[in-house]
């Protein structure tokens, strides 16, 4: 009886989901399809799987008086209703949500690139940089 009861608490363990903590990637950009984007100088990207956030930053600037980071997550707000979700799929991490008036979606594979478009106005605006930890 213990052997089962033993059995079934590593059974239970094993398919139980880890919530892993935050990631923090260095990045460069690689390629842009706006070139007048600030989101080009974006070389440090936070990811929470368990928070479903993902922090876009301009590294450099983080504790002056003017800090550059977009940060995606679900939230409801004055402007209204924001979604941001993001699932892992293996050893590749996926996210997308409706965030602001725009249309946002990111693919990170285990090469560490990570692709990121959003659909503003009509428009259809990609990313992508090269990531490590």
């Amino acid at each position: 009886m213990g052997k089962l009861i033993i059995a079934s608490v590593l059974m239970a363990l094993q398919f139980t989901p880890v919530l892993a903590a935050p990631v923090t990637l260095s990045c460069d950009i690689i390629s842009s399809s706006d070139d007048a984007n600030l989101f080009n100088d974006v070389n440090q990207i936070i990811l929470d799987v368990a928070a479903s956030t993902v922090d876009l930053r301009i590294a450099q600037t983080i504790g002056t008086d003017k800090p550059m980071n977009w940060i995606f997550h679900s939230r409801t707000d004055s402007l209204g209703v924001d979604t941001f979700t993001i699932k892992r799929s293996g050893a590749f991490l996926y996210g997308a949500g409706l965030y602001g008036a725009a249309a946002h979606s990111f693919a990170l594979g285990d090469d560490g690139a990570l692709s990121w478009a959003f659909f503003w106005e009509g428009k259809l605006t990609t990313f992508k940089w090269r990531c490590s930890k």
